[in-house]
């Protein structure tokens, strides 16, 4: 029998070790990046070559071309977000992290994808909330000390008054 992504995440959530948790979540990279279509696939791996040897525009070229062809391939809209994100085009990162999670809702890297964006964006609040979820599914996630970040200045800002009601920074103090 197969293991179900709902074991695999549980064995994730109780693993004892790093080394544990690496093996599963590299499993999920590698369901992620699953396709039927060969041809697609391919392409896929090309992105992932190019963004690996820091050829970001040619990866997000790629990864466009792909998500055209197959809407529902949520870790290539994933790639796409990365790149965005590394040429500093935030709102496409969000968009395609957002994406991302439309397809799997549990897709804990989009989740920390979407986090930074938040972040670099200073809405700290939705990038906690990002965090956090993502935590819950991977308690060995990096992004651990982002949260960390993301609290201690949530809390020093509302000692200052510096959040606006949605949670980001008031321009106007």
């Amino acid at each position: 029998d197969l293991i179900s992504t709902d074991n695999l995440y549980q064995i994730l959530k109780f693993s004892e070790d790093q080394t544990t948790a690496t093996v599963i979540t590299d499993t999920f990279k590698e369901i992620w990046k699953a396709h039927k279509d060969d041809d697609i696939r391919y392409k896929f791996d090309t992105g992932v070559n190019y963004l690996l040897n820091g050829k970001t525009d040619s990866a997000l070229s790629i990864f466009t071309e792909v998500v055209d062809e197959d809407g529902k391939f949520a870790e290539a809209w994933n790639k796409a977000s990365t790149c965005e994100f590394m040429i500093g085009n935030l709102d496409a990162s969000m968009a395609a992290s957002q994406k991302t999670l439309e397809i799997i809702p549990t897709h804990f890297q989009a989740m920390n994808g979407l986090g930074l964006v938040y972040s670099e964006k200073r809405d700290l609040n939705h990038a906690r909330d990002s965090f956090r979820k993502s935590i819950e599914l991977d308690p060995w996630a990096p992004v651990a000390t982002r949260l960390g970040v993301c609290l201690d200045t949530i809390k020093r800002w509302k000692k200052t008054s510096v959040l606006n009601s949605e949670g980001g920074i008031d321009t106007k103090k």
